[in-house]
């Protein structure tokens, strides 16, 4: 982790890398952001446009990547950024280019692989996983399936999709459980009637889910107690930054509560340092989640999300490939509580892709 003298001594290394050559190059970032039109399929229960940026929340992003030396330019969702792309002159291909991306337009699975795929065909640099991780995390069942064959620990899961019902398997009935939208992150789809015991009005609740979002529920056991993320940096390999626990009012310990939507929407959570855990049970989490992007295939930056119970016992529940950087997120909060400015953090996200871009 970060309060690791040679983890942080190569996060400086690569900061300040990053910050030799990027006077000399373009960084495109490809984002949605709340202000466009609503997305064409949109859930009317719980809105995708949750995940995009607010108009504050992009400028201090675009602000973060300038004062790191980087000429910045936006892109307002994919079709944008590929239509520009296409129309772009020759005279601009000797420009050092770098693409972030965090678009992840209209709903369903797989949606955030496009500017991954297309950028690969275009040979243009990128700072995020490859089109087909960013696709695969993005099916929980999938993840839930690989981690458990690795060894890993993970909440038993079970999948329900119409018309079949469940694959594989079903709960016990009476079993305290929680459903959440395969595809989806950010609580989306995820309302207080998403957590009870299963029996047959669960079960005609997960159908009507279904229908609503068009995708298969993946059902999780329920684990009361603790939730933690671990932010993750690929620098000489995928390093776990910090253990980073999550708040309700003032509370690392959730007990039976969760992060549903409405809480997500009115950002009534809060991030803490895990001050709580044991040295010992924070590098196991460190070590769990390093392990779980080595088996998924992220790179350059992810976050592995844990509930722990009473007793400390892990559980991963979810991962990301791409972790909100605003201020206020576990990421940058991770960097802020080891001494890093907001623009490191940035630079040193750019630095753990930059060993992955074949030319450079």
């Amino acid at each position: 982790m970060l309060n690791d003298p040679s983890f942080a001594e190569s996060v400086s290394s690569s900061i300040s890398e990053v910050r030799r050559w990027a006077p000399d190059a373009a960084l495109r970032m490809v984002a949605n952001v709340k202000s466009s039109p609503v997305e064409s399929g949109d859930y009317a229960e719980t809105s995708v446009t949750i995940e995009h940026f607010s108009a504050t929340e992009l400028g201090v992003l675009l602000d973060g990547f300038r004062q790191n030396g980087f000429f910045v330019t936006f892109h307002d969702g994919e079709v944008e950024f590929i239509k520009q792309d296409l129309r772009r002159g020759s005279e601009e291909d000797h420009i050092l280019e770098v693409v972030y991306n965090t678009a992840q337009s209209g709903v369903g699975g797989g949606r955030k692989s496009l500017v991954p795929a297309y950028c690969a065909i275009r040979g243009i640099r990128i700072c995020n996983s490859d089109a087909y991780v960013a696709s695969l995390t993005r099916q929980k069942f999938h993840v839930h399936c690989i981690l458990k064959r690795v060894g890993l620990p993970t909440a038993a899961t079970w999948c329900y999709q119409p018309p079949t019902g469940w694959i594989g398997g079903a709960p016990a009935p009476k079993q305290r459980v929680i459903a959440k939208a395969a595809y989806e992150s950010a609580s989306i789809g995820l309302t207080a009637n998403c957590v009870g015991d299963v029996n047959h009005e669960f079960e005609q609740m997960l159908k009507e889910k279904c229908a609503i979002y068009r995708q298969p529920f993946i059902v999780q056991e329920f684990v009361e107690g603790y939730e933690v993320e671990v932010p993750l940096l690929d620098i000489d390999r995928m390093r776990a930054i910090e253990v980073v626990s999550v708040q309700l009012d003032g509370n690392v310990y959730l007990g039976d509560r969760v992060l549903y939507y409405d809480v997500i929407d009115a950002e009534t959570y809060q991030y803490a340092p895990s001050t709580h855990l044991t040295q010992e049970l924070k590098t196991q989490l460190a070590t769990i989640a390093e392990a779980a992007a080595e088996a998924l295939g992220i790179r350059g930056i992810g976050r592995i999300d844990f509930r722990l119970n009473k007793a400390g016992c892990p559980y991963i529940t979810d991962v990301a490939t791409s972790p909100h950087l605003v201020p206020h997120g576990s990421f940058s909060r991770s960097f802020a509580w080891n001494g890093y400015t907001h623009a490191d953090m940035l630079a040193a996200m750019i630095g753990a892709n930059q060993r992955h871009w074949k030319r450079f």
